[in-house]
């Protein structure tokens, strides 16, 4: 299985390492714009932001369980809830919602998978 969002967290994290500082415009609780080149990139911070109906889909990818479970309650649904939405809900149940994940997590993650995978019999 594929941490999606956990890859992409680490890919975010290793692109802005070493950048010139730069100037945060806050907005709303949460919300931050950078200038970055000659674009504005709108940072949305999901543990900082406040549980509101507007905020409902960032919420269910935060990292902090009450704030999932609130997006998902309060999240209107356009269309049929897709299975890769259920299957992000089944892992959070399996595993709880997950904080912080390192590169180190991911590396001993992968390693564990390989050595598994070397020691099936097929």
């Amino acid at each position: 299985m594929i941490h999606w969002h956990r890859l992409f967290g680490l890919t975010l994290t290793d692109f802005f390492r070493n950048s010139a500082q730069v100037e945060l415009v806050a907005g709303a609780p949460g919300i931050f714009d950078v200038q970055w080149g000659i674009r504005i990139i709108r940072m949305i911070v999901l543990s900082r932001i406040t549980k509101s109906e507007k905020n409902a889909p960032w919420l269910m990818f935060s990292a902090e369980a009450d704030k999932v479970t609130y997006g998902a309650a309060a999240y209107r649904w356009n269309s049929p809830v897709s299975s890769i939405i259920n299957k992000l809900f089944e892992q959070y149940q399996k595993e709880g919602v997950v904080m912080a994940y390192t590169l180190e997590d991911f590396q001993k993650e992968v390693k564990e998978e390989v050595l598994e995978s070397l020691t099936k019999e097929y």
